[in-house]
């Protein structure tokens, strides 16, 4: 980040840089996996993805919930993280309210990760989506330290192919450090003029931080049936394309309830036909290898308050 970068970041923010480009000690089952199948992976390290909105209520969760569903019905091997540390709703969406670990239970007073222990504590969806869960009780959500999450993240992101995290609507240290390693941005947008405005903030601050444009990609979702906004006027007002429009769709309430992405229950449908549009972009952004990844440049971190 420049010096002129700097200057348009809060005063209460300050950066500090921790390497994480060390090789894995021992290769992940990913890439034995891959190894087997005859397929060269040029990085170590799988596709970390961040979908994000500057906006509540726009459906963010369900759009990774449904993105990182269609990566794995692909045959990709993808792990979530729901960083909506105090009310995550992963759980819900794919019906594992019976499983009784989250992400906090990883905390340890030695600051010392085990691997084990974090694949033990993620749970599994229908479609085989690998969840690390948010904490059951808001109160809980401190536990999950920044240099914890940093260890948590780096390790799914070298054992899977795809690591998706579900980001909350508010901005703290541990959000913004994920979206300055972050190969691809999913920035969740809603038609209404607000939702509109808080993106147009969203995209002033990643430039901010450096963020990559070519890393940021737009999506539209609607969750209502009315649409304030047509995708071409939020284009202009944005100066930024939208990447997909996802539409309303009404049997939406029912995959919810039942704990299954619209993806697995209406392959076929118009919502599920324009997520694939969002997975074959970030598909063809990871054949074409990351910049983020191959270059020596390490893990920012944003600090807040200090």
């Amino acid at each position: 980040m420049s010096p002129m970068d700097r200057e348009h970041v809060p005063p209460a923010i300050r950066v500090a840089v921790m390497g994480v480009d060390g090789p894995a000690t021992q290769p992940s089952p990913v890439a034995v996996g891959t190894a087997q199948r005859g397929v060269q992976r040029p990085d170590p390290r799988g596709r970390v993805v961040c979908v994000f909105s500057g906006k509540g209520g726009v459906g963010t969760s369900v759009v990774a919930a449904n993105v990182a569903t269609a990566l794995a019905v692909g045959g990709s091997t993808v792990a979530m993280v729901d960083l909506n540390l105090q009310y995550g709703d992963l759980r819900l969406l794919f019906r594992l309210e019976a499983h009784p670990v989250s992400i906090d239970s990883l905390t340890r007073s030695d600051g010392h990760l085990d691997r084990q222990a974090v694949e033990g504590a993620m749970a599994t969806s229908d479609a085989g989506v690998r969840v690390l869960l948010a904490p059951s009780r808001p109160d809980s959500s401190d536990l999950v330290t920044p240099a914890v999450l940093d260890g948590i993240l780096l390790h799914l992101a070298r054992a899977y192919d795809y690591l998706v995290i579900d980001s909350p609507a508010h901005l703290d240290e541990r959000v913004v450090g994920v979206m300055e390693v972050a190969d691809d941005i999913l920035l969740v947008s809603s038609s209404g003029l607000t939702s509109v405005k808080d993106t147009k903030v969203t995209l002033k601050l990643l430039q901010s931080l450096g963020v990559d444009r070519d890393h940021v990609a737009l999506v539209l979702n609607q969750p209502r049936p009315r649409v304030s906004l047509p995708a071409k006027e939020i284009e202009r007002a944005l100066r930024f394309p939208v990447l997909a429009s996802l539409p309303f769709e009404p049997r939406m309430e029912a995959a919810i309830d039942a704990g299954r992405p619209l993806v697995l229950t209406e392959p076929r449908g118009a919502f599920s036909r324009r997520v694939k549009v969002v997975v074959a972009h970030v598909g063809r952004a990871a054949e074409g290898g990351s910049g983020r990844l191959r270059r020596p440049a390490a893990l920012w971190r944003l600090r807040f308050g200090r």
